[in-house]
């Protein structure tokens, strides 16, 4: 009976923490950047995004003149929380011609 108990707490434990399948995750994050208002206010609204480039922390946007690193990051489980954790988007190096 106790081994069952210690499962059952353990698989509820993973099941809480559980990630989104690879094709939702990429768009939940993708959307979070492109929801940024940070984003925006670091490109400016005469910007067209032409492309946006994965990268290992995050992504490269790229606009006419402009390109913009940004990285997103798994933000902390509140307490209670079950499902995917809140990303969190930070804006970094801006380089235009």
């Amino acid at each position: 009976m106790k081994r069952i108990g210690t499962f059952l707490v353990l698989f509820s434990t993973q099941i809480a923490q559980a990630a989104l399948p690879p094709t939702a995750e990429s768009m939940r994050r993708i959307k979070a950047v492109m929801d940024s208002h940070e984003v925006y206010n670091t490109l400016g609204s005469v910007n067209w995004i032409k492309s946006v480039t994965e990268t290992k922390e995050g992504y490269i946007l790229k606009s006419n003149k402009c390109s913009l690193e940004v990285t997103v990051m798994h933000g902390e489980n509140p307490s209670g929380f079950i499902g995917p954790l809140p990303l969190i988007v930070k804006v970094g190096k801006k380089e235009c011609s």
